[in-house]
């Protein structure tokens, strides 16, 4: 039977009457908690208020634990270890039992050509679990997975600076070739094919709206072996704005992959570069893994 006596007593401030006991003061429990000193006190005398017990004796130099207060500290902090087992366990199985995977695509970019063998691949073998598929733009698909919304998303490969600096974890799922797209009527639009050296004079356009210089510092590490900086300049506000940045005589470039949308306007060509590859790459939080998620991972090529 429950004794309903210990009613008013928190899990949070047993917590922290056995964190000042390990870090052996207010103090330093107030640091390894992130929380203040006075609260530290103050929770520690409701707690003795509520069990009409004195836990510490205290001196201007020290606080040590009474007879009582150690009794309780002894029989308590094999019970909360074991609160945390059992709570890990029970995250455990509720993953388990979580059959719908997130993932995020780049609105701009085409899907059936990286990713839709995959995607029904999965779909026959795994039907127990419900592929959410959603489409958003970079920004919108960066700021979702670092809160947590989307187990999985697929971004263009040079997004991998951005999942370094955030500790998140990537791999390949397509690569190609790398492309240009540029005017007709520009200096380049007369070869069939190009290389990197090729490039090396003109400007390359630079998507406006990323909030980090991942694009930006994918260029330079091409241009690097060859000794030098790219050309660069901010042209388009958005993934909307591609459709007439080179639809009359542009001097930009812009260096994409082979799985984008690109404008389907006349006037507008896309060449390969053949000395370069990129592509497209899955990124996650290895931190959030899960079973299914797993399990997707897997079916990845």
């Amino acid at each position: 039977m429950i004794d309903y006596s210990l009613f008013p007593i928190t899990f949070q401030q047993i917590v922290i009457f056995l964190t000042v006991v390990q870090e052996g003061g207010f103090a330093r429990a107030g640091s390894k908690l992130h929380i203040t000193q006075s609260a530290i006190s103050k929770n520690i005398s409701r707690l003795e208020n509520a069990l009409e017990l004195d836990l510490f004796s205290r001196t201007t130099r020290e606080v040590t634990l009474t007879p009582a207060g150690k009794k309780l500290a002894e029989s308590w902090s094999p019970l909360v270890q074991e609160f945390s087992r059992v709570h890990k366990q029970a995250m455990s199985m509720q993953e388990e039992n979580e059959i719908q995977l997130n993932v995020g695509l780049v609105h701009t970019s085409h899907p059936r050509k990286y990713i839709g063998e995959t995607i029904n691949r999965f779909r026959i073998h795994n039907p127990d679990i419900n592929l959410l598929i959603k489409f958003h733009n970079i920004q919108d698909l960066e700021t979702n997975m670092l809160n947590g919304m989307y187990d999985l998303i697929v971004m263009p490969d040079f997004e991998r600076f951005w999942a370094i600096d955030n500790n998140l974890s990537f791999r390949w799922i397509a690569r190609s070739n790398a492309y240009v797209i540029l005017s007709e009527k520009h200096p380049l639009a007369k070869y069939r094919e190009l290389y990197m050296k090729d490039l090396i004079d003109y400007i390359f356009a630079v998507p406006s709206y990323l909030s980090n210089n991942s694009y930006i510092r994918d260029l330079n590490e091409r241009f690097d072996p060859l000794g030098k900086l790219p050309k660069t300049v901010s042209t388009f506000e958005s993934a909307h704005d591609m459709q007439f940045l080179f639809s009359s005589v542009n001097p930009e470039l812009l260096f994409v992959d082979a799985y984008i949308d690109p404008p389907e306007n006349e006037g507008i060509l896309k060449i390969p570069v053949v000395d370069q590859e990129n592509g497209m790459i899955c990124i996650w939080n290895p931190s959030h893994m899960r079973k299914p998620l797993h399990r997707l991972l897997k079916s990845i090529p």
